[in-house]
């Protein structure tokens, strides 16, 4: 029996191993960059929230005793005021402001109601772990944005089978409004998930005692108020 090898053989053989190796390379440095990607995203945003988080930390005038300076407060309120009227002015402007005070507004409450857990959780499970706000109903948006994009895609197909121009237009028309709102649904899911770890990050701060805190939580419901009174007619603040 000869014992020749095809040198064909092997070089196929050979071939085959080396794509096999290169493609499993491949998989994990595809993984490995999702990883990375996921990892810089969660990064950025953690960034984005002490930043903010520390920025209006520092316009709320609270000693850790508690005790709140009204006049600085009062003249920090009024220049949020003019902000938020400035932000009004722009496209959507109004809207924002919208989600802005309430996703203030209901962090305010959620501490009041909850403030004696918080604490206790602040010392059992600390500060990272223990979250008072969620992200404002994540499922009901998400399942309605999803929703958007089938009817989208629905009058799409409905569109590519219809001949009548006024036909196609009123379906060019409905197209473009479902996909407009279903970009606006996921603009105020960002805004209100940011805002809500924003006051989580002020309200569980441990550089403060527990009466600092419990009053900077006081002033969120007092920004809310402000971005809330700019949606209003009336431009003259009350502080």
């Amino acid at each position: 029996m000869s014992t020749d090898v095809n040198p064909h053989v092997v070089c196929e053989a050979t071939n085959a191993e080396k794509r096999q190796a290169d493609s499993v390379r491949n998989h994990h440095t595809t993984a490995s960059a999702s990883e990375v990607s996921d990892e810089t995203m969660e990064t950025a945003e953690d960034a984005r929230v002490v930043a903010l988080a520390e920025a209006l930390k520092k316009r709320m005038p609270v000693e850790d005793c508690g005790f709140i300076n009204q006049k600085l407060w009062c003249a920090e309120k009024i220049e949020m005021y003019h902000q938020a009227e400035e932000l009004r002015s722009t496209t959507f402007g109004l809207q924002l402001l919208h989600v802005i005070s309430t996703s203030y507004y209901r962090s305010s409450e959620l501490v009041y109601r909850f403030f004696p857990v918080l604490l206790d959780n602040l010392l059992t499970q600390g500060e990272r772990e223990w979250q008072v706000w969620p992200c404002l109903h994540p499922k009901s948006w998400v399942n309605s944005i999803r929703s958007l994009i089938q009817d989208v895609r629905a009058l799409e197909d409905k569109l590519g089978m219809v001949e009548d121009e006024d036909e196609k237009r009123a379906l060019e028309e409905d197209i473009a409004g479902k996909i407009l709102l279903a970009c606006w649904r996921g603009v105020r899911s960002e805004i209100e998930r940011i805002l809500a770890s924003v006051a989580n990050h002020i309200a569980t701060d441990a550089t403060v005692g527990r009466v600092g805190r419990k009053q900077r939580s006081k002033l969120l419901r007092e920004v809310g108020d402000v971005f809330k009174h700019a949606t209003n007619d009336d431009h003259d603040i009350q502080v």
